[in-house]
């Protein structure tokens, strides 16, 4: 297991008293697409209100030193335990210590244990290190109330066959193999990065395209017209949407070598959603996220919706995609 980890196992205090009230949260922003390799400076504070989000949160704590954000992570009888009860301190052995070499995080798969405990397989970065040289550590989530919790001490490394069995879905195929990179790029849609184009909104896939264009040309205003009312809404609201935007552009947000429709599903006569892997490139290694994306029909065409976790119960009754390269 990597030796980051070791320091979350060896800090041992005495819990005496009441815990530390929690306050000054930062505002929760949307969580990263499980299967992404989120580098240090992309990671948001996502709240806690799926695992995913709770374990990226966790790692924005340490990058940024939260002390309340991590404290907030953890189930109560052990935060205190984990984190200390100073901030000042906090900092120095999380954020200042070993885990300062931080250079990304990335969702690899998630088993679902049972309705309030949830097993996610995670792999951790440093600065200048291949994915072959960091083993990945399994994470165990707990629900607590509406939230989730994460134990740093519980992180363990993974057994030869964990990730069999029908509860564990597979968010990254890492390392592509040549084989499988034939058999993705003949199957769907196809979108090549280097050949997006502005197409319009008459179809889901046109409207997708469209907005990834959006993003690939830093184009706000047209990334706005490309987006479901409720996410501009949310969009527009946000202080300093624009430069924020900018930023997430700058950082490679968004960014990907290609996207594969690889199927569509009818919700109803203005919803549908596509699955799509995203093929992205960090370094020497190309991984494909798998995630449902959901697209809303509006008064002059189709917008895209909010995209979420790919879950193997979506296949059924889906219609793949012709294969057609764009």
């Amino acid at each position: 297991m990597k030796t980051q980890f070791k320091i979350a196992f060896g800090i041992v205090m005495v819990l005496a008293g009441i815990i530390f009230p929690v306050s000054a949260l930062p505002l929760a922003q949307t969580p990263h697409t499980s299967g992404t390799l989120i580098l240090k400076d992309q990671l948001v504070f996502a709240g806690y209100e799926t695992p995913e989000a709770a374990l990226e949160s966790v790692f924005w704590a340490i990058v940024n030193g939260d002390y309340d954000a991590a404290i907030a992570s953890a189930p109560e009888e052990s935060a205190v335990q984990v984190y200390g009860r100073n901030s000042a301190q906090f900092k120095t052995e999380w954020q200042s210590g070993e885990f300062q070499d931080i250079a990304s995080l990335q969702i690899i798969a998630r088993k679902n244990l049972n309705a309030g405990r949830v097993e996610l397989e995670f792999q951790m970065l440093d600065t200048n290190q291949t994915d072959d040289q960091s083993e990945p550590g399994i994470a165990t989530l707990l629900k607590v109330g509406n939230v989730w919790k994460f134990n740093f001490r519980s992180v363990r490394s993974p057994s030869a066959n964990w990730d069999s069995g029908e509860n564990v879905v597979v968010f990254v195929h890492r390392k592509i193999a040549a084989a499988s990179q034939k058999s993705l790029d003949s199957t769907g849609i196809l979108i090549l990065r280097n050949r997006l184009a502005n197409v319009g909104y008459d179809t889901p896939e046109a409207a997708l395209e469209t907005e990834k264009w959006a993003w690939a040309n830093t184009n706000y205003n047209k990334m706005l017209d490309s987006v479901s009312p409720e996410i501009r809404r949310n969009w527009e609201s946000t202080e300093n949407g624009r430069e924020r935007f900018a930023a997430n552009t700058k950082k490679g947000i968004s960014s990907f070598e290609k996207i594969h429709i690889l199927a569509k599903k009818k919700i109803s006569e203005d919803q549908v959603e596509l699955k799509l892997a995203t093929e992205q490139k960090q370094g020497d290694f190309t991984f494909a996220v798998v995630s449902i994306q959901q697209m809303i029909k509006t008064g002059d065409g189709w917008r895209v919706g909010a995209a979420r976790n790919f879950d193997p119960a979506w296949d059924k009754d889906s219609q793949p995609q012709p294969a057609v390269r764009r």
